[in-house]
């Protein structure tokens, strides 16, 4: 074999490694919104649910409710499962997939931070507070 064979072997294995670890963290964080998406509908269906219970004041015609809720639950542990399995096979693409995630979330969170400086360049910062403790003494 010429050196070119051996090169383009490697490349085609560290291609194929790369591939497989990228499909990994992919699957990984589809999973991650998936469980995300689910706690969403779980939490419409208690909200439903508490709605449903406090008008009509009784706990009939609520099963259906239940039912949907187990069901969410049930979802949820087995996708948090199949994360478990990916992470323990590829723990890198899990880590990647992570922290993906923890900056998105981190870049979502400052863009809704309030700032001073904000406040002052949009106009609502509160004006200097006026001393009330003193009556005005009319000369």
């Amino acid at each position: 074999m010429s050196f070119l064979d051996n090169l383009a072997k490697g490349l085609k294995s560290a291609l194929d490694v790369a591939k497989t670890k990228g499909e990994e963290a992919a699957q990984y964080s589809k999973l991650r919104y998936e469980i995300f998406q689910l706690n969403r509908d779980l939490e419409a269906t208690y909200s439903k649910l508490g709605k449903q219970v406090f008008n009509a004041n009784t706990l009939e015609g609520t099963g259906e409710f239940f039912a949907e809720v187990r069901r969410l639950q049930a979802e949820i542990a087995q996708k948090e499962e199949d994360l478990r399995e990916i992470g323990q096979k590829n723990p890198e693409a899990a880590e990647a997939a992570e922290a993906a995630i923890q900056a998105e979330a981190n870049a979502a969170a400052q863009s809704q931070t309030y700032t001073p400086q904000a406040a002052a360049d949009s106009g609502t910062q509160n004006p200097t507070p006026v001393d009330t403790t003193k009556p005005d003494k009319a000369e």
